[in-house]
This record gives structure tokens, C-alpha cells and sequence, in this order.
């Protein structure tokens, strides 16, 4: 399995409880399959810097988390369909050095 960094962006509208379903429901196809999720960090309410379904701002929140290509398939599966999700990137940071999330909390 690599290592890869999950970003997303969720809909500002939802409540705190919504917010936390789903970023759970996210993160259980991982674990559920076997994963390891190794960081997360929240970020919270952003402003973008372009609207996204006429929203100004968006819940951001980042993992990093080990799988394989039919992990990531079925994360971005689930992303795509799902309406509180605006964006989502999966990048394969196997060969970044040390931990990625370290530069969000600079």
C-alpha cells in the first residue's frame, strides 16, 4: 500500500454534527478496507478563491492515509456522488519526505 494525501472541501452549509458524519463516512472506506489513516488535520471554514456552487467558503480537512488504487476508486466514488462535497484531491505523497500535513500547521 502507499501513502497518499486526501484534501477536501464540504459544503459551508452543513452543521457541525453533518460535517462530522460525513467526513467519518469518508474516512470508514478507508479503514474498513484496511487502511491506515496516519494524519488528519481540519482546517474548518476557508474562504475559496473561486465560488463553488455559489458557495464563497468551504469546510477544508485533510488526511493522510495508506491504500491501494481500489481504495482510492471507490473514495472518489463516494466524493463524486455525494452532495455535501465540493472538491476532493487524492495525491500520492510516498516518496514526499517527512509528514505533509506539517506545512498546514506552519
Amino acid at each position: 500500500m502507499k501513502k497518499y494525501e486526501i484534501g477536501l472541501i464540504l459544503a459551508p452549509n452543513l452543521d457541525e454534527s453533518k460535517t462530522e458524519e460525513v467526513i467519518s463516512k469518508l474516512k470508514a472506506i478507508y479503514t474498513d478496507a484496511g487502511s491506515q489513516i496516519i494524519d488528519e488535520e481540519t482546517v474548518g471554514i476557508k474562504e475559496m478563491a473561486y465560488e463553488i456552487e455559489d458557495h464563497a467558503t468551504g469546510f477544508y480537512y485533510y488526511m493522510v492515509a495508506t491504500a491501494n488504487s481500489e481504495i482510492n476508486q471507490e473514495f472518489e466514488r463516494v466524493c463524486r456522488i455525494s452532495e455535501e462535497v465540493l472538491r476532493f484531491l487524492v495525491i500520492n505523497v510516498e516518496d514526499a519526505p517527512g509528514n505533509t500535513l506539517d506545512i498546514l500547521r506552519k
